[in-house]
């Protein structure tokens, strides 16, 4: 006959504890709460967003151009999300979206969505020279932009002015 023994019982468990009351406590650092501050290119890059608002909404309305507005926000939206995984990419450490990249999609008119992914995720903010290439990228859309606005006006006007007997005169 085999002597009483103990069941076996692994020495590398703990044995359990009972469960406190309330939450657990917290493990690790807590997350840090994201701050945006509100600079000087925060503002301008805002006040970046009238003219084109203003114009896309002419052209939707006025000469039925729906495609531009839809491609416009497209666009942006791709671009936002593309800082947004080259952000990720960066704190993780792996491979990276090319800056050349982020210029073409700001370039081919996805420049409202790298300046708010730029604020957003807080990314680029800090390198000058990609600063000064995006900063270029938008002023040049900005003169497109304004290109297209005068040309609507313009348009419109000569709609009023045949419609009162060219009575109307104004140059922009």
């Amino acid at each position: 006959m085999a002597p009483n023994r103990a069941p076996y019982r692994p020495t590398s468990r703990p044995a359990k504890r009972p469960l406190p009351d309330g939450p657990p406590p917290p493990r690790g650092r807590a997350p840090p709460t994201r701050y945006r501050p509100w600079t000087l290119a925060t503002i301008v890059g805002i006040s970046s967003f009238i003219l084109p608002t203003f114009s896309l909404i002419q052209l939707y309305y006025t000469e039925d151009r729906k495609w531009f507005a839809i491609y416009s926000c497209g666009v942006s939206a791709v671009t936002f999300l593309q800082y947004g995984y080259d952000k990720m990419q960066a704190r993780n450490q792996e491979w990276r979206v090319a800056e050349s990249a982020l210029h073409f999609m700001a370039l081919i008119g996805g420049w409202p969505g790298a300046l708010l992914g730029m604020h957003y995720f807080q990314h680029k903010t800090s390198k000058v020279p990609f600063q000064i290439r995006t900063w270029l990228i938008v002023s040049a859309w900005q003169g497109l932009w304004w290109l297209i606005c005068k040309e609507s006006m313009m348009l419109q006007l000569n709609g009023l002015k045949s419609a009162t007997g060219g009575k109307m005169s104004l140059q922009l």
